[in-house]
């Protein structure tokens, strides 16, 4: 055991090594660049500063990706999901909100109206959110039916999984795992475009959405996204995701790979030492970057942008609000908050998807606001209290919704005052 770290540590400096070599041996604009932002991420893992990014790969495995974060006591879920009815109720119920979302998609994209209306838009995302939350409860469902089931023996076998082949019918997790690997990738885009303020990028996301819902079981299996593609890292918000074939240009400007790559040989090689599982994340992920230089097909994470304004052939969803429901009446909200919070307000009784547009509209008029001025403080436990919705827990949302509520009030009573 005590040759782990140093054979782990080898294993990643070889590896870095023949990322080095592929990247240098002809000069490249696009894949120096890319090279060099993977450098600096990498070094900033090293610094406890980010987090190594999780990826789909060929037994849909990923401990570190976001459902392994989903409320685990039904008891305390947004949305119950069908789970009580046992695994048979999995496939049932995922194709009635599969038919529910083909639905509102129809009439989106057949709406009589103005077809970029806002309220139109929210409504999607809603319906968008809730497959996600749905396919993410249930991945989770499987993964704690298969560690209960292995508990106490010799080896978990998450191998007998393999996404790329036929998935057997009596194979729960394997069922689970693939259509999260299916449906997650596309309704992801479809959201991120949401909440980037892009009308184009939604409408594109929900075209490809709604292709893949019109296509038969056999058909979707080609939709599925090859190894490699970065997945939501647990706890965090939505990520955006490219998958692009950059064109090759002669290398112009003057490069820094050379000097970030000899930073990172530094820190792996040098004290302290490294944990063995840090290493072997990063040797992972870099040999799949490795792949992606050879093949030159790029999947790449990033934050999502946001844009405030529309320019010729970039329209957006919606301009400036000037108004927001939680200003023009805080104490309403504080007391709707509280109501919540202390289960007054309960699952069953309605609202809460209605509270979650509010606050997604919220951050959306806090983005405009470049987070600045009375919109920062808000920041924090708005956005844990969108992430807890997505994670399916009814404690973290309603108490990042009350915290956001207690900072409107006390802003309202300043101003008064």
């Amino acid at each position: 055991m005590g040759e782990q770290p140093a054979s782990l540590q080898d294993s990643l400096l070889s590896a870095l090594e023949i990322l080095y070599e592929r990247v240098v041996e002809e000069p490249r604009q696009p894949l120096n660049q890319l090279a060099e932002e993977a450098v600096v991420h990498w070094i900033r893992v090293l610094g406890e500063q980010d987090s190594v990014q999780p990826r789909l790969n060929e037994r849909g495995y990923a401990p570190s990706a976001f459902h392994f974060r989903m409320e685990d006591d039904p008891r305390c879920r947004l949305d119950h999901c069908d789970v009580a009815a046992g695994q048979e109720a999995f496939e049932p119920g995922l194709e009635r909100r599969l038919a529910a979302l083909a639905e509102r998609l129809e009439a989106y994209f057949h709406h009589s109206g103005y077809r970029s209306s806002s309220d139109q838009c929210d409504q999607v995302m809603l319906e968008l959110a809730r497959c996600s939350r749905f396919v993410n409860t249930w991945a989770w469902e499987g993964e704690l039916a298969h560690q209960r089931h292995w508990r106490g023996r010799a080896r978990a076998r998450h191998d007998t999984v393999h996404l790329y082949r036929p998935i057997a019918d009596d194979d729960f997790l394997g069922l689970v795992r693939w259509q999260l690997a299916l449906w997650e990738p596309l309704l992801n885009a479809a959201i991120v475009g949401w909440e980037e303020n892009q009308l184009d990028t939604f409408d594109r996301a929900m075209r490809a959405l709604q292709h893949v819902l019109c296509q038969s079981s056999a058909e979707r299996a080609a939709a599925l996204y090859p190894p490699g593609y970065p997945l939501r890292p647990r706890g965090l918000p939505r990520q955006k995701v490219v998958v692009f074939e950059p064109g090759q240009r002669p290398l112009r400007s003057r490069s820094v790979l050379s000097v970030r790559y000899h930073q990172l040989r530094e820190k792996i090689a040098g004290p302290p030492a490294l944990p063995p599982a840090l290493l072997d994340e990063l040797a992972s992920e870099v040999a799949h970057f490795t792949r992606m230089v050879e093949t030159n097909l790029f999947m790449l994470a990033s934050r999502p942008a946001f844009f405030e304004r529309g320019r010729a052939g970039v329209p957006i969803i919606r301009g400036r609000p000037t108004l927001h429901p939680f200003l023009l009446d805080p104490a309403g909200f504080f007391k709707k908050a509280v109501l919540f919070h202390n289960h007054t307000y309960t699952v069953a009784g309605g609202g809460l998807d209605l509270m979650y547009v509010q606050l997604r509209q919220l951050e959306r008029l806090c983005k405009f606001e470049r987070w600045s001025g009375w919109a920062r403080p808000v920041r924090a436990p708005l956005e844990a209290s969108l992430i807890a919705w997505d994670e399916n827990r009814w404690v973290g949302f309603t108490e990042g919704l009350l915290q956001v509520a207690v900072i409107f009030r006390r802003n309202a009573e300043g101003a008064a005052d």
